[in-house]
């Protein structure tokens, strides 16, 4: 009897460790704002811990990390995560008059119409600081990030996102093109309107 007693209570022992096992990892959330549809707790839980009331948060992917935008004692600030969470850059905006000489000489290269959509010095966690810009360039199709050293110096670029107005035009494009002629709608009779012959085609 001790020893069904004693392996009863290793059995269930046993049971509590293997139903507890590894955490699960945290569960997406909807977002809020900005171009992610959900954004993972741990990511929402390290901006409350750096930045607590912060508000107005717009998240998008950087890379295979997170980037939120959010305004924090009325200031307009980024934060930068890694895929596993950890800081790559805290920043803070940055007017285009403060931007250094040798980032707006880069602008007027790269598209002397473009705009500036927003703009960020950023510093990592060894206090090393960069400028971070998000350009619209002057087909107003695409948005680019443009990442600069402290003295202005280039060092990354990459295209974020196509614009929707691109996407809403290609769209009525094809709206148009698939739009039946009605010139000589006034032609027809009932029986016509209901030819299967005139259906629409998938």
């Amino acid at each position: 009897m001790k020893n069904f007693l004693t392996l009863a209570l290793l059995v269930l022992w046993a049971s509590k460790l293997w139903a507890q096992g590894a955490p699960e990892p945290p569960a997406p959330v909807k977002a809020a704002h900005g171009q992610l549809d959900e954004i993972p707790k741990d990511a929402l839980d390290k901006l409350q811990q750096l930045f607590p009331g912060h508000k107005d948060d717009e998240w998008d992917r950087w890379d295979d990390g997170y980037q939120a935008v959010f305004v924090h004692e009325d200031v307009e600030k980024t934060l930068i995560l890694s895929e596993k969470f950890a800081v790559l850059y805290k920043g803070v905006g940055v007017e285009d008059e403060d931007l250094p000489p040798a980032v707006t000489d880069y602008l007027t290269d790269f598209d002397d119409s473009a705009v500036i959509y927003f703009s960020f010095v950023l510093e990592d966690p060894m206090k090393v600081k960069a400028y971070l810009l998000f350009v619209q360039r002057d087909d107003g199709e695409t948005l680019t990030r443009l990442l600069f050293t402290e003295k202005g110096n280039f060092i990354a670029e990459k295209l974020i996102e196509q614009s929707l107005d691109k996407d809403d035009d290609d769209k009525k494009d094809d709206d148009i093109a698939d739009e039946p002629d009605k010139k000589d709608d006034d032609k027809k009779d009932d029986d016509d309107l209901n030819d299967p012959a005139l259906e629409p085609q998938d």
